[in-house]
């Protein structure tokens, strides 16, 4: 943030499935990013539950989340309908990272990586997505 010249933010951990203090008494949130969340299916309507609040109480909030594909059975669709979220997945070749070595990162064998924004249905009327 600091290298896009953003002055004013705050970092915060967030523990999926608990509302912490900092969510239930923070302003305005604007994004939360998950970096690979979704790596053992116990946690994710945790994670759902808790990118839920964020985005119902933040309206104009987005959760952005790079994820590996691990499992091809894995799906968050019930959940996203469940919580009513909506999930965009973003083409990782439109900023240039596609292919086996995304952001050079030397993952060894062939991973797929995918990237998703996920919004409040109440605020985008978009086509819902599932991992």
């Amino acid at each position: 943030l600091i290298l896009n010249n953003c002055s004013n933010f705050t970092l915060q951990v967030l523990p999926w499935g608990y509302l912490s203090p900092f969510l239930i008494s923070h302003g305005t949130i604007d994004l939360v990013l998950g970096s690979d969340v979704f790596y053992d299916p116990q946690d994710f309507e945790d994670i759902i539950v808790t990118v839920s609040y964020v985005l119902k109480k933040n309206t104009d909030a987005e959760f952005w989340c790079a994820y590996e594909k691990r499992c091809s059975e894995w799906n968050i669709q019930h959940l996203l309908e469940k919580w009513r979220l909506c999930c965009e997945e973003i083409n990782l070749d439109s900023f240039g990272a596609e292919g086996t070595n995304v952001a050079d990162s030397n993952l060894p064998g062939m991973k797929e990586i995918r990237l998703f924004v996920f919004r409040s249905e109440q605020t985008k009327n978009r086509e819902l997505s599932c991992l």
